[in-house]
């Protein structure tokens, strides 16, 4: 029930050698989520101690293994939209979502903001800022169900049950 990436700022490049073989960059994607099913909004506490560190945990984990890797990984939620029924059905027709919403699921639109330091070199010069939205969506898409999968597991640490029926 998934992503869509609205927009990639442009990173900004610093070296990170003497010499000009690789250079340090700051990412930054937004990324639109559809989760469901969803009553409410996911409130501060839930956001910084389930949602935005599951999100983390699951891109630093993913991303480690893809090149160029992407360090220092981290998930902002930006805003919030709690969806009807209707409304559900009308979001999904213009995201990138992994299944269509059920008519009878009330779902929590998410704008979630994804920071990162990829490190390029000349071996992946060709890697810009589209690259890294991409390989965000991508990774989401992907394996959509490992991210749910880490987000009940940080909700059941924290003793919380708002993310326990999540699809």
């Amino acid at each position: 029930a998934w992503t869509r990436v609205s927009r990639c700022t442009s990173p900004t490049a610093s070296p990170t050698t003497k010499e000009t073989t690789s250079s340090k960059v700051e990412e930054v994607s937004v990324i639109q989520f559809i989760m469901q099913p969803m009553a409410r909004t996911i409130n501060d506490y839930e956001k910084s101690n389930v949602f935005e560190p599951a999100c983390r945990d699951y891109l630093t984990r993913q991303l480690f293994v893809k090149r160029p890797q992407v360090f220092n990984i981290e998930c902002e939620v930006t805003n919030q939209q709690l969806l009807s029924n209707r409304r559900v059905l009308i979001s999904w027709l213009n995201t990138t979502t992994l299944h269509q919403p059920q008519q009878s699921e009330s779902s929590l639109l998410v704008n979630l903001e994804v920071t990162g330091v990829t490190i390029l070199s000349l071996d992946n010069a060709t890697y810009d800022e589209a690259d890294f939205g991409d390989t965000i969506r991508d990774t989401f898409e992907q394996d959509s169900e490992t991210f749910i999968q880490s987000i009940k597991t940080e909700s059941d640490i924290a003793g919380i049950d708002i993310f326990e029926d999540l699809e």
